[in-house]
């Protein structure tokens, strides 16, 4: 597949998955940033501890990788199945399903195995896509945050703390 295929996949993938699975996109957004805490913070260990548990006996690091960033955000797919209701939500929760999509081609394609993450990188649509970055990330994390709060619900709490609908 050609790079500009393969990041076409990735930045439309979430925002259609959201989508048809109703699923909170900006929840979704959260759940890949968790993923990459994962990654920066546990996968060297994770490596270490499961590998003795696979069949092999060998986890790839790269492996280990991928797994730790897409764990979070498919666990929110299929826990959150349902979840948005109404289609003026549906239609809004595209832009942070499309922030989603934008940020995991930067996060997924640095850790992809060598040969497939080179091809990528290497070529000219990588360059322009990697330079907004900045505007990517900061794009996703304004898009979630107004969409959670303008999804928030209305309505009183009642004893055991839950929201009671009049």
């Amino acid at each position: 597949m050609t790079p500009a295929i393969i990041l076409g996949l990735c930045i439309l993938a979430p925002a259609i998955l959201a989508f048809i699975l109703r699923v909170n996109a900006a929840i979704l957004f959260m759940s890949l940033c968790v993923g990459e805490v994962l990654v920066i913070f546990v996968s060297n260990n994770a490596t270490s501890y499961l590998s003795p548990l696979s069949p092999s006996g060998h986890i790839s690091f790269s492996s280990m990788r991928l797994a730790l960033l897409l764990l979070p955000p498919i666990l929110t797919l299929l826990l959150m199945f349902h979840t948005v209701h109404g289609k003026s939500k549906l239609i809004v929760d595209l832009v942070p399903g499309i922030a989603t999509g934008l940020l995991l081609a930067l996060l997924l394609v640095p850790i992809l195995p060598a040969g497939l993450s080179m091809n990528i990188q290497n070529a000219s649509i990588w360059h322009h896509y990697y330079q907004y970055q900045t505007v990517i990330v900061v794009f996703g994390a304004l898009s979630c945050i107004v969409f959670m709060l303008l999804g928030r619900q209305n309505g009183k709490h009642s004893k055991s703390g839950l929201l009671k609908k009049h």
